[in-house]
């Protein structure tokens, strides 16, 4: 953490110094004069690199963790997903219908993924089925993963 303030202020020079300055960083306190700086004898930049090269570590682990979190969260609901006979049954019609989406999918393309989903969602419609029966279009992503893999 960076905390900066003025600890004197000397208009007049009577310290030699000039306007005497305060700054906290990461626990370590500096203090300078406005001629210290204006000399060259005070890099307050010098100060700032160390904190701010650790402010974007902290930062980069923190992103790392949430990363991890939502990732762990994921899994878990993929985990979780279970299929219904009726879902079943429409997602191996398509499998069957779309053999060019799904040679594409198994040759690395995952925009047709979303195409096979597309269809489900599309019968589902189509049969007015409800959500307890088909679940959404995640457990149609994972099940459809499931049914390819």
């Amino acid at each position: 953490m960076i905390v900066r303030g003025v600890l004197d202020n000397d208009p007049k020079g009577k310290s030699g110094r000039g306007t005497v300055f305060w700054m906290d960083v990461l626990g370590k306190r500096y203090e300078w004069g406005l001629l210290d700086e204006l000399t060259g004898k005070f890099d307050v930049q010098a100060i700032l690199k160390p904190a701010l090269a650790a402010m974007a570590e902290a930062q980069a682990a923190r992103a790392q963790l949430e990363a991890a979190a939502k990732q762990d969260a994921l899994e878990e609901r993929a985990s979780a997903v279970k299929s219904s006979p009726v879902l079943s049954e429409i997602i191996e019609q398509i499998v069957i219908d779309e053999p060019k989406t799904v040679a594409e999918f198994k040759s690395g393309k995952e925009k047709a993924l979303n195409a096979l989903v597309g269809k489900v969602i599309g019968q589902i419609r189509q049969r007015k089925l409800t959500a307890d029966v088909t679940g959404d279009a995640f457990a149609i992503n994972q099940l459809l993963r499931q049914r390819l893999a």
